[in-house]
């Protein structure tokens, strides 16, 4: 069966949050699946008829997001992994234009990329990229010259998926069944809900059973459509697909994603959350996957998963939390706590193309962050405090550190290195880091803000 012809947008930014553009983005296509927070895909087919071509409607995608001054790429191609690699090598140009690769073309369009970069987009085990490589098997040309039999054989499912996936072809055929009455849930308040930890503990106790009951014929969701409705009648919907197919965790954590971004938008919601609805909109067999053997899920997962279940019955569903990866150039942004059992356990750590933000400090981070940063001071050899210039300049070397009046020498220094984070919005961030090694904490962090100077982490 061929791949479906699709178009993908994708922001390049780790910051940016396409959810609250989303409802612009209706009135190119009505239907369309969210991947995560800065991606988006649709079957391009439908609106390429109306607008009058795949590069018409590309063009219209990136002209909307220009408009909200969000710099995205757009890529179509046939199959999920050719549409995301011309995406990509759309927000590359400076400005960005479409990528269209010609219907059949997506195999040629993937010959020259790297099978590293075909394994993480495709989140496939990155030690099948590495043995790979070892054996002079570097690009997805490479990978198509061999025969899928013998990779079957030896890969199992891993190696006949990239080799489907180099051909520029979806990880799997194409199956979807019907869904059943019971596959659409419906989450009702009596009292309207105004926590977000709320709404996802209640969703994730109703979606339990439906992802079971999948589990047991054998089938996983691979796309489902979220209706939120508040007290007043206001409502958002949104189609979400994961190629891998959903848990309850992936299910609950994109519903608390497309909430976050209904409620940041001004005025869009006025008050308190009365109905959720999911419905499974696709289904395929769960072909299951090929574990290695270290660093997959283990039985001493599945018992720490079960005893945080425990726990919250216990103690409150908010009073169980766990950090979760969020991204940002700042030591204090990079993690947030959320109750552990609205997220994913095993995708709360960002992969490592995702963790080296540009401009983040670079090398270790601090063993010690503390809760709320400590005010301290910063002289110099005379006595005289030390500050930061516009330009990032110290007015000299910093030589004692003051806090709560005693005084520690510094030893040694490394910065400052400036962040200007969200110049253009009210909410701008200006901050200058800087390393310290004094005689008696050791190494620390402190950050220059507001004219004054904060302890923010130790490295211990």
């Amino acid at each position: 069966m061929d791949p479906i012809r699709r178009l993908i947008v994708w922001a390049p930014d780790p910051e940016a949050d396409l959810g609250p553009l989303l409802d612009d983005f209706a009135q190119i296509a009505p239907r369309f699946e969210v991947i995560d927070r800065r991606r988006v895909m649709i079957d391009v087919r439908g609106p390429a008829r109306y607008f009058g071509g795949d590069a018409a409607v590309a063009s219209r995608v990136v002209e909307l997001f220009k408009m909200h001054g969000l710099i995205c790429g757009v890529g179509v191609a046939d199959g999920y992994i050719a549409a995301y690699a011309a995406a990509a090598q759309s927000a590359r140009c400076v400005p960005p234009v479409p990528v269209v690769v010609p219907h059949g073309g997506s195999q040629r369009s993937l010959e020259s990329m790297s099978l590293a970069r075909l394994v993480q987009i495709a989140e496939l085990p990155t030690e099948f990229a590495d043995l790979m490589g070892r054996l002079g098997v570097r690009t997805c040309g490479d990978l198509v010259r061999l025969p899928p039999e013998r990779l079957a054989a030896r890969f199992g499912l891993v190696g006949e998926q990239a080799h489907r996936l180099a051909l520029g072809q979806d990880r799997s055929p194409l199956v979807t069944t019907t869904v059943e009455p019971e596959q659409r849930i419906e989450v009702v308040f009596d009292d309207p809900v105004m926590h977000v930890d709320q709404v996802a503990f209640a969703v994730k106790r109703s979606v339990d059973p439906v992802i079971e009951a999948l589990s047991r014929a054998g089938q996983i969701c691979t796309s489902f459509v979220a209706t939120i409705e508040t007290e007043h009648g206001e409502c958002t919907d949104r189609s979400w697909y994961l190629d891998r197919g959903f848990g309850v965790a992936a299910v609950v954590q994109r519903v608390r994603w497309q909430l976050e971004a209904w409620v940041d938008i001004p005025g869009a919601v006025t008050a308190g959350v009365v109905l959720v609805g999911i419905a499974i909109a696709e289904t395929r067999a769960g072909t299951g996957e090929q574990t290695r053997l270290w660093g997959q899920r283990s039985r001493a997962d599945d018992a720490a998963i079960r005893a945080i279940d425990r726990l919250g019955a216990l103690v409150g569903s908010e009073a169980v939390q766990m950090a979760i990866w969020s991204g940002g150039r700042l030591i204090d942004e990079r993690y947030r706590l959320v109750p552990a059992n609205t997220v994913d356990e095993f995708e709360s750590t960002a992969p490592a193309h995702l963790r080296a933000w540009r401009g983040a400090l670079a090398g270790l981070s601090p063993t010690l962050v503390r809760p709320a940063p400590e005010s301290v001071e910063v002289l110099d050899g005379e006595g005289r405090p030390v500050v930061v210039s516009g330009r990032g300049e110290l007015s000299a070397s910093p030589a004692v550190m003051l806090i709560d009046g005693r005084q520690r020498q510094i030893l040694d220094y490394a910065g400052p290195w400036l962040i200007d984070q969200r110049w253009w919005s009210p909410a701008r961030r200006r901050v200058a880091q800087m390393q310290v090694i004094d005689e008696v904490l050791g190494a620390s962090l402190l950050w220059r803000r507001e004219r004054r100077w904060w302890l923010v982490g130790s490295y211990g």
